[in-house]
């Protein structure tokens, strides 16, 4: 097989703006923009082979409301619009025209004893692929959740949802080589909207000495989208098909934070998941097996040093074309150092990453049987920060 070199670039422009004061409805009102590029080549002998163009426009405004006795809130609109083209005898799929346009709203009550908040949103998806027929979504989502003070330091949160999602691009008209997920994808032009139904709830506490959460959620998801190889080649490559069907998630994650001195804290995390299709039990493909993390923050002054070793159990419990993942444990550490000026911050920071240069592989790679994690790696960056 010829070699295949890669070349990629990526351009971002961001525009943020507000006002004060623009009525007796409104407190401020805040917009923003931002305009990505994403080219990637895939070269063969110096010629390109594929190549892939994606242009993608966000904007978003919102108005904060003045409060009115209990009331507050935020009102605004939200949109993107996304020109994907693909062309070369890889392309993934045709060329793409997207549009989205939404508007929302989110209140809240406040009680002093109790918090409730409430909110809705309506959106218009719209794809227009060169060569295939039209596709657009409307769909309408709410929420609805209480903040109820408990003992001192300490609330419960409780929140319901019914939300919506329009199929992505990409699970809509992929048909072809993915060379990132070893795969051919195909994607399914008829795919309809998702919608979910969802209720999680939240233990909070924090002091100045302990900062602690746990989280439970259940969501009962109508015609979840979900790609999954189906056991065949095409082209040398596994067959990776987009379905749609009900599914269910239930989990929960933790985590507590102890300040053992002032510029010492111990981290302490887990979380775990199970989901299927609603017909059968069928277990969903890449689902994160019980996961944990350890580590300690020390900060002293402008340095700040984070040590974590990140702990995954066996995943047995797989979908008919996934295979076992065994359990693993990886070192990270992480030293960084904060050097501020006037209206200038510099952060340095270097990270070691899988310190101990484990073998491992992560049940979520689609490639997880053909390649594993990275082994040991240093990786160095820098920001500078102007306010």
């Amino acid at each position: 097989k010829t070699p295949i070199d890669e070349t990629y670039t990526w351009q971002n422009l961001q525009l943020s703006w507000g006002v004060r004061g623009i009525g007796s409805f409104a407190e401020r009102f805040r917009f923003s923009s931002s305009f990505v590029r994403w080219m990637h080549k895939e070269l063969e002998h110096d010629t390109v082979a594929t190549a892939f163009d994606n242009k993608l426009w966000n904007f978003r405004g919102v108005f904060e409301q003045k409060k009115f006795r209990v009331l507050s809130g935020s009102f605004g609109f939200q949109g993107f619009h996304r020109d994907y083209v693909a062309g070369g005898e890889e392309a993934l799929t045709p060329p793409v025209a997207s549009n989205s346009l939404a508007v929302f709203a989110l209140e809240e009550l406040d009680f002093k004893k109790a918090r409730f908040q409430f909110g809705g949103r309506i959106e218009r998806t719209g794809y227009n692929p060169a060569g295939l027929p039209d596709r657009s979504f409307t769909g309408f989502s709410v929420a609805a959740g209480i903040h109820v003070p408990l003992w001192k330091n300490s609330a419960l949160v409780t929140n319901y949802t019914r939300a919506y999602r329009a199929p992505a691009l990409e699970e809509l008209y992929n048909h072809g080589p993915h060379i990132g997920n070893l795969s051919f994808e195909i994607g399914n032009s008829q795919l309809g909207r998702e919608a979910s139904n969802g209720i999680d709830l939240l233990l909070r506490h924090q002091t100045e000495r302990v900062r602690a959460e746990a989280n439970v959620f259940h969501y009962r998801l109508r015609d979840f989208v979900y790609l999954a190889l189906t056991g065949e080649e095409a082209h040398g490559l596994r067959i990776a098909e987009y379905s749609q069907a009900d599914a269910r998630f239930t989990g929960g994650e933790a985590s507590l934070d102890l300040k053992a001195h002032p510029n010492l804290w111990l981290n302490l995390g887990m979380d775990a998941v199970r989901s299927e299709l609603v017909d059968g039990d069928v277990p969903l493909p890449r689902i994160p097996p019980l996961r944990c993390r350890l580590g300690f923050s020390a900060r002293y002054k402008g340095f700040s040093l984070k040590p974590e070793i990140q702990i995954s159990a066996r995943q047995s419990r797989i979908h008919s074309t996934e295979t076992p993942t065994a359990g693993y444990a990886v070192m990270n550490l992480t030293a960084s150092y904060t050097y501020a000026k006037n209206h200038l911050a510099h952060f340095f920071a270097v990270t070691l990453l899988n310190a101990s240069d484990r073998l491992y592989r992560n049940h979520l790679s689609f490639i997880k049987d053909l390649a594993p994690e990275m082994g040991r790696g240093i990786r160095f960056s820098y920001t500078l920060q102007i306010y």
